[in-house]
């Protein structure tokens, strides 16, 4: 890889250049992308080229004039746009305006995701924010080894609009014999009331799947009631789950609680959260307890105190989690803050991702946004089936700061022999300068990577 200059917001020119870019077992990945503005900015031009994914026979994919932010006018286009072991994918878009914009057209033509037969669908008349309105429909989409999938997306309006209403219809996921789903009347932000209901959704190898909400309101509302009933997700005998009285956003007062709930092949699961408040708000408390994910033995965790945005304070520990088919998994998180705070401090002591003998890690001092300082370290972390995966950061500064230095040494990621990357002096917002550079980063079984 080389990246010169690499400037993320607010800057007069982004120009970056990615070539030969190999990601797993693969036989050769092209990438380039010329000219990347992502920020307030005049014009962005970017342009991928002979994109390859994965264990394919040809990825071509061109994305020719997008314009992220604040813009006049986003055209893109992607053409034929190859993703996995499947035939032939080919898709479109043309015209798609992502800001505060006039008129958002965008129409994705024949798009074939995985080894179907085929897959149609085409998006219209689609307006994403501060629109008048909003029309999108979505006809004969087909997503994997399955006999049919119809579904039928008609007026779907996504911002501060006066109604939308969205409606699904025959949905099927996998390698299932029937999904009807239907939601009708899904209103999104700042609206009056929003009804959505789903009925019968069957989403794997399961028997019977029914699922049921009801008056689910999102954001800036009086009340949000939403009930799910009977929800089976996986090859399990039996999985109930209800979530009552759930508020989200700027609230007086979120009381939900989850009931019973069985994830996958897994013998009991069950987990309850009380009085989750998440935002703009006095107090939060939440508790989660006996929470099983996947074949494992006992897994007991419990959130104590957890407050998300512009607290004074939060404490939340994690206690004995475990997470899949491991001896033993010990993580604790003492004293989190999240966003606009003065002070945060985590640790995580002795997390245990995947069959893996022995993780240590420590994070100590992490700060998220708007701080002086930011120090975190994270010492010995293995992630899967590895020998020994020793990884530092130092000195890690997110947003709006005067230096940003990042140190990642001897990072380890899947069954590899040596993965050597260190990335020197990242500034990720705001900043003058970004200088990054990763030297030697090997991602999955392949014999050699260079950036």
């Amino acid at each position: 890889i080389k990246a010169r200059r690499i400037h993320r917001i607010d800057c007069d020119e982004i120009k970056s250049q990615i070539i030969d870019f190999h990601s797993g077992d693969c036989d050769e990945i092209k990438s380039q992308i010329i000219d990347f503005h992502s920020g307030d900015c005049d014009e962005i031009k970017s342009q991928i080229i002979d994109f390859h994914s994965g264990d394919c026979d040809e990825i071509k994919s061109q994305i020719i004039d997008f314009h992220s932010g604040d813009c006049d006018e986003i055209k893109s286009q992607i053409i034929d746009f190859h993703s996995g072991d499947c035939d032939e994918i080919k898709s479109q878009i043309i015209d798609f305006h992502s800001g505060d914009c006039d008129e958002i057209k965008s129409q994705i033509i024949d798009f074939h995701s995985g080894d179907c037969d085929e897959i149609k669908s085409q998006i219209i008349d689609f307006h994403s924010g501060d629109c008048d309105e909003i029309k999108s429909q979505i006809i004969d989409f087909h997503s994997g080894d399955c006999d049919e999938i119809k579904s039928q997306i008609i007026d779907f309006h996504s911002g501060d609009c006066d109604e939308i209403k969205s409606q699904i219809i025959d949905f099927h996921s996998g390698d299932c014999d029937e999904i009807k789903s239907q939601i009708i009347d899904f209103h999104r932000v700042d609206c009056d009331e929003i009804k959505s209901q789903i009925i019968d959704f069957h989403s794997g190898d399961c028997d019977e799947i029914k699922s049921q909400i009801i008056d689910f309101h999102r954001v800036d509302c009086d009340e949000i009631k939403s009930q799910i009933i009977d929800f089976h997700s996986g090859d399990c005998d039996e999985i109930k789950s209800q979530i009552i009285d759930f508020h989200r956003v700027d609230c007086d007062e979120i009381k939900s609680q989850i009931i019973d709930f069985h994830r996958v092949d897994c013998d009991e699961i069950k987990s309850q959260i009380i009085d989750f408040h998440s935002g703009d708000c006095d107090e939060i408390k939440s508790q989660i307890i006996d929470f099983h994910r996947v074949d494992c033995d006992e897994i007991k965790s419990q959130i104590i105190d957890f407050h998300s945005g512009d607290c004074d304070e939060i404490k939340s520990q994690i206690i004995d989690f475990h997470r899949v088919d491991c001896d033993e998994i010990k993580s604790q998180i003492i004293d989190f803050h999240r966003v606009d705070c003065d002070e945060i401090k985590s640790q995580i002591i002795d997390f245990h991702r995947v069959d893996c003998d022995e993780i240590k890690s420590q994070i100590i001092d992490f700060h998220s946004g708007d701080c002086d300082e930011i120090k975190s370290q994270i010492i010995d972390f293995h992630r899967v089936d590895c020998d020994e995966i020793k990884s530092q950061i130092i000195d890690f500064h997110r947003v709006d700061c005067d230096e940003i230095k990042s140190q990642i040494i001897d990072f380890h990621r899947v069954d590899c022999d040596e993965i050597k990357s260190q990335i020197i002096d990242f500034h990720s917002g705001d900043c003058d300068e970004i200088k990054s550079q990763i030297i030697d980063f090997h991602s999955g079984d392949c014999d050699e990577i260079i950036k």
